[in-house]
């Protein structure tokens, strides 16, 4: 799991993002569960407190085609699930963005 996730570092770093996500620091309060998933089951992305009210929830694929895009409110366990129906097998890039501009994002790999 570390290799993936550096070696997508080391691929941000070449290539740059998919376009529509803009390049932040992972936030270390975010955490993606399971991880990785298996097609068809949900993704429970947990935020920190600092994200408030509707967020936007962006997911794509490394080749940049965005396979979620929504907006809702966050919960009160800051818990986001994301299904992953119909998701072709492998790495995905979740970004979650409130109204204040705070950014989060994550990695997670579909089996």
């Amino acid at each position: 799991k570390q290799y993936v996730l550096d070696r997508i570092s080391f691929l941000d770093g070449q290539w740059g993002l998919p376009a529509g996500i803009e390049n932040s620091e992972i936030n270390t309060s975010t955490t993606i569960a399971p991880n990785p998933v298996e097609n068809g089951n949900d993704i429970n992305v947990f935020v920190s407190d600092s994200m408030e009210d509707v967020v936007n929830v962006m997911v794509a694929s490394v080749d940049g085609k965005v396979v979620y895009s929504t907006n809702e409110f966050i919960n009160m366990d800051n818990n986001i699930t994301i299904p992953t129906n119909g998701w072709a097998k492998g790495i995905y890039i979740i970004v979650v963005k409130d109204n204040k501009g705070t950014t989060q994002r994550g990695t997670v790999i579909v089996k």
